[in-house]
């Protein structure tokens, strides 16, 4: 029994429940929309370390801006209320 890593279906887990496209992603990250597409959708799982961490910090950037614009939410609504009161 071999245990297989599914790096593409990772990605595009990953990807998905950051709400970013292909199109998106590949901007993020400096790769092509193809390579992106053929890495999710392809058995072919020869990706490069650099290419992986590109990847990665890509998606990590989108979760950081993600909770940085919810922090800014509470942060604007606190301030909101603070002023009414």
């Amino acid at each position: 029994m071999t245990d297989e890593i599914k790096i593409g279906s990772n990605i595009r887990k990953i990807r998905k429940e950051e709400v970013l496209t292909q199109e998106k992603l590949a901007e993020l990250s400096g790769l092509s929309i193809n390579f992106i597409y053929r890495i999710e959708r392809s058995n072919d799982q020869n990706i490069s370390v650099k290419n992986l961490i590109m990847i990665a910090k890509a998606l990590e950037s989108k979760h950081q801006c993600k909770e940085f614009n919810n922090d800014c939410q509470s942060f604007r609504s606190g301030c909101s209320r603070s002023i009414r009161s």
